[in-house]
């Protein structure tokens, strides 16, 4: 989520260490839509969240980190596990079979103007000013572009993938929010834990509604390995050292790169159109979370003073 502290200044290595993370996460969609033709939606969310808890469980160990939780923590890492892997995770797939790879990234980028809305009617949640609320405006804005071409040409089926996408920001903004549970949770042990519960949680799911996930080609294993340990695994670990080390605004940089990295991957060797609305869209949304940040604008402000 966009914060408005400032972070310490980024070396040349923050920076491209944040660039790679960033485009790394836009790949993410890349990748599912490899795997879509031979394993199904469900499957794929199982199978990235159980290889990413097995990479992040090897850092905690690794940094000798205990591992005991209380059942109350246990049961609140299950919850969040759901809401911030499990659910999103199932829905990034499942919308590549109606939208584009680069759409699906440019809706994963609302997930702050998400955070800003769940925030303001949860119980003891953070009330939105009206900057904040200019913000979502702003975001609505974008996805209504995205959505006219589909509504010219009468293509129902992409309204209903745009809008089924949106569970995804939805649901990390939940978790957002029921973070607060968990905040006495070592950051790396929470996540290994939640990745696991996730696991749990999707595993039997998976087999009652797709059976048992069968990868026959090289490309689909190498596009898991890099999707699973890789990218969920020690991805999520690196953007939270990143964070830790270079402030929550800087690191908050991986929000506008990963959706550009997706529509250019998608483009570049999916064969995805990138049409006008699309690039507007994805400007409107990228104006609304400048908003919502609010320390952009400051900064912008004090510079041209």
């Amino acid at each position: 989520m966009l914060a408005k502290e400032l972070g310490p200044d980024m070396r040349k290595l923050d920076w491209i260490i944040i660039a790679g993370l960033g485009i790394g996460f836009g790949g993410t969609l890349f990748l599912n839509a490899i795997l879509v033709p031979q394993v199904g939606p469900l499957g794929i969310s199982a199978l990235r969240v159980g290889l990413g808890a097995l990479a992040v469980w090897v850092v905690v160990m690794l940094n000798g980190r205990a591992a005991w939780l209380s059942l109350p923590q246990l049961f609140h890492c299950l919850v969040f596990g759901v809401f911030m892997f499990a659910i999103p995770f199932a829905v990034y797939p499942v919308s590549i079979g109606y939208v584009t790879t680069g759409m699906v990234g440019i809706v994963n980028a609302m997930t702050p103007v998400a955070v800003v809305l769940v925030s303001h009617i949860w119980v003891g949640g953070e009330r939105a000013s009206w900057s904040k609320f200019t913000g979502v405006a702003l975001g609505a804005l974008g996805i209504v572009v995205l959505s006219v071409p589909r509504l010219i040409s009468e293509g129902t089926g992409e309204i209903l993938g745009i809008l089924f996408t949106l569970l995804a920001p939805l649901s990390y903004a939940v978790a957002m929010n029921y973070m607060r549970k968990v905040s006495g949770t070592d950051v790396l042990l929470l996540v290994a834990v939640s990745m696991t519960a996730a696991t749990l949680f999707l595993v039997p799911v998976m087999l009652l509604v797709e059976g048992f996930p069968v990868v026959t080609t090289i490309q689909a294993y190498g596009a898991l390995i890099v999707l699973g340990p890789v990218l969920t695994g020690l991805g999520f670990t690196a953007a939270l050292v990143m964070s830790r080390r270079v402030g929550a605004t800087n690191a908050s940089l991986l929000t506008i790169i990963a959706p550009v990295s997706a529509l250019f991957l998608g483009w570049a060797f999916l064969n995805e159109n990138v049409d006008g609305f699309q690039l507007t869209g994805m400007i409107i949304i990228f104006a609304g979370l400048m908003v919502i940040d609010g320390g952009f604008l400051r900064r912008l402000q004090a510079r041209w003073a």
